[in-house]
């Protein structure tokens, strides 16, 4: 008989001090919960149950940096009414760390109870199962646990008794998402073995989430609270992936398409957001079932590095692809133009009018209507398109609007032109966020203050972030009002992969 396996390491921060749990043959045992960020910014909480004696010289207070191994638990707690099945980890070693994130768990143990196959109510498949992992002494931990998507439908079909090994990794230096994206560019992979299932399912790969402890609101099911398993998939050594679900490639200068491709994907489920300030992380999306671009309109046409990063992609011509321009005055020829390099099944508009940049008098805003409104409006849109997404809908190709390809045409030229009005004020405080932020490296910081260079293509996420309204294009605008996203972060722009469950 293959041998059971049950490993957690986690790096966090403590969400509070221990507090007593119970007694067991005269040890006291106490818990906190451990927070620890995901890739999109959330966090789990899973609950930590350690005795007294890992505690001795650990000062635990709320915000402490920790590492923990252990093995994850599972306690059938009969207080009050009823029971419900409380998953801890059981905390073997405890120490400080110097603060990050990491979650590994590695599993190995036997369905005990027949899958259940269900369906939200956007269409996500998802199936509800129990591994039973042994411990010593002939005891064993029942863990529920929820796969996702295809891997949902594949393991519906398996039965009882069947054996899984479930293993995922993540460092804080090299961040591998769900979906198998790399954040950097490493070669370090996330593979989850399958020993008597992959007999049945050739090379099948796993992730598994920290398991939500009994205090998170919202996250009781049936009185269970549950780990969630996931598809991932394998990276090999020259950093190729094999996607699967859905992708969205998004390029946002105020955050408001990042927002769009935000609302896109929390309604569709199971997805990556891409972004391509920079180069994409990852082009090769061929295992993707759906894959959506969403982009503003620049002068009426498609952004010249979206043109170009979209030439570089590789998607599966049998994939449902959709296209999403954001918008102020009009669609443009933006999405005709995507549609000449990458064939859209879909494609939809969405006018925010709340961040427009116009070819002059240099006018960084125009609200039509209030930004309140125009939000909301998106956000509608938003669901509207990923319900339409789910259904495989389908649109005939999008207008050509030859007028604004000449506009858009030019617009190379004319970003650079513009660009050379951006000054810096002595309100600059150097901190370097408009930087981070420029997509195309034109800002340095000299001396304490910011530098531009000759390479702009007006995305205005420097003038628009700057914490001291520091940057203006012109002097006309030195006094006029900024905009950014409300829901849309400088930090959430950078990162290279968002998911969404």
């Amino acid at each position: 008989m293959e041998k059971s396996q049950n490993y957690v390491e986690l790096w966090g921060t403590a969400g509070a001090a221990p507090s007593f749990s119970h007694e067991n043959h005269g040890e006291s045992f106490y818990r906190f919960p451990l927070r620890v960020e995901r890739l999109s910014g959330q966090s789990d909480l899973p609950l930590i149950l350690a005795p007294s004696a890992l505690l001795e010289g650990i000062d635990i207070a709320e915000g402490t940096p920790l590492r923990v191994t252990g093995q994850l638990r599972s306690f059938n707690n009969r207080s009050g009414h009823g029971s419900r099945l409380v998953i801890s980890t059981f905390a073997q070693s405890i120490e400080p760390c110097d603060g990050g994130h990491f979650n590994r768990i590695l599993l190995s143990g036997v369905l005990c109870k027949q899958p259940t196959l269900r369906r939200t109510p956007l269409g996500r498949s998802i199936c509800d199962m129990i591994l039973a992992v042994n411990r010593r002494y002939g005891r064993a931990d029942y863990l529920p646990c929820i796969a996702w998507g295809q891997t949902a439908v594949q393991i519906a079909g398996m039965d009882v008794g069947e054996r899984l090994t479930v293993e995922r990794r993540c460092t804080s230096l090299i961040v591998i998402s769900p979906r198998g994206f790399v954040s950097s560019s490493s070669s370090t992979a996330v593979q989850i073995s399958s020993t008597e299932l992959s007999a049945r399912l050739s090379c099948l790969m796993w992730y598994i989430f920290s398991p939500f402890v009994s205090f998170v609101a919202g996250l009781l099911y049936h009185k269970c609270f549950w780990c969630t398993m996931q598809t991932t998939n394998f990276i090999n050594n020259k950093g190729a992936v094999n996607m699967s679900e859905n992708v969205i490639f998004c390029f946002s200068g105020t955050g408001n398409c990042l927002d769009i491709a935000k609302n896109i994907a929390k309604h569709m489920g199971d997805t990556d957001i891409i972004m391509m300030r920079k180069a994409p992380a990852v082009t090769d999306v061929s295992a993707a079932k759906r894959v959506g671009f969403v982009f503003p309109c620049y002068a009426g046409g498609l952004p010249g590095d979206v043109e170009k990063y979209a030439k570089t992609i590789k998607v599966n011509p049998k994939a449902y692809t959709f296209g999403v321009c954001s918008y102020a005055g009009y669609i443009g020829c933006g999405l005709y133009k995507l549609n000449s390099i990458i064939p859209l099944t879909y494609w939809a508009g969405v006018s925010h009018q709340c961040s427009c940049i116009w070819l002059f008098p240099h006018n960084l805003m125009m609200p039509p209507i209030s930004p309140e409104k125009a939000q909301k409006r998106s956000e509608e849109k938003a669901i509207q398109i990923a319900i339409d997404a789910l259904s495989f809908k389908r649109r005939k190709q999008p207008p050509k609007m030859s007028v604004n390809a000449v506009e858009s045409a030019a617009w190379p030229l004319l970003s650079k032109l513009k660009g050379r009005k951006l000054k810096v004020s002595d309100a600059c405080i150097g901190c370097g966020q408009c930087a981070k932020l420029c997509p195309k490296g034109n800002i340095t910081i000299v001396n304490g203050k910011a530098k531009f260079g000759k390479d702009c293509i007006q995305c205005l996420s420097c003038l628009q972030y700057c914490p001291k309204q520091a940057i203006s294009m012109g002097g006309a605008t030195e006094t006029r009002e900024r905009y950014h996203n409300p829901n849309v972060t400088p930090d959430e722009l950078t990162r290279s992969v968002i998911h969404f469950d």
